[in-house]
């Protein structure tokens, strides 16, 4: 692979996980298992919906704050990091995300409602998000992170948004159910 192929794209369990260099590629299908995730996706490389997404702020990388995969407590909530590079100045960005199990049906959508960041010219930013999860039931779960910008007025544009699916998994670590008495 190493000698035929210049980018390589990484399924798990159909969808996409990564898309850009071979030996990072190889890396993360290496350590991909059942219940192994990997931590960071590399963004840089990976294809956009159009050429405008990504020609002022790119996504370079999103890096879940986890210790060795990216299996989360329910409890505890997902955290991650998103790195951007920004081309050109921009205000008021803001991020959003729609969430899908396993089975691919769509259970949430998150998004910040303030803006996180303005951003300039040549400079890299890294912005810290957490993801409270417990309203979901145990399973693995994806999203493809966007960055937008907006007038104020309800009129929004996607900035970036790169076709890679983020994929985690929830584990259940306070599996109680409805408490209720019948009289």
């Amino acid at each position: 692979i190493r000698q035929l192929c210049d980018r390589c794209i990484v399924l798990n369990k159909g969808n996409v996980i990564f898309n850009g260099d071979v030996s990072k590629a190889i890396d993360i299908y290496s350590g991909i298992g059942d219940d192994e995730l990997p931590l960071v996706y590399d963004l840089r490389n990976t294809a956009r919906p159009s050429k405008q997404h990504g020609k002022d702020v790119r996504i370079t990388e999103v890096a879940f704050l986890a210790d060795n995969q990216a299996v989360f407590n329910r409890s505890c909530g997902v955290d991650f990091k998103i790195t951007i590079e920004s081309h050109n100045e921009i205000e008021n960005l803001k991020f959003y995300f729609i969430l899908n199990a396993s089975n691919e049906s769509v259970v949430g959508l998150a998004q910040t409602y303030e803006s996180f960041a303005s951003v300039y010219q040549g400079e890299v930013y890294s912005v810290l998000f957490h993801y409270d999860c417990t309203n979901l039931a145990e399973d693995t779960y994806f999203f493809t992170p966007d960055i937008f910008t907006d007038d104020g007025n309800g009129n929004h544009w996607s900035v970036d948004h790169p076709s890679c699916n983020i994929v985690f998994k929830l584990v259940d670590d306070c599996p109680i159910g409805l408490d209720w008495n019948l009289r």
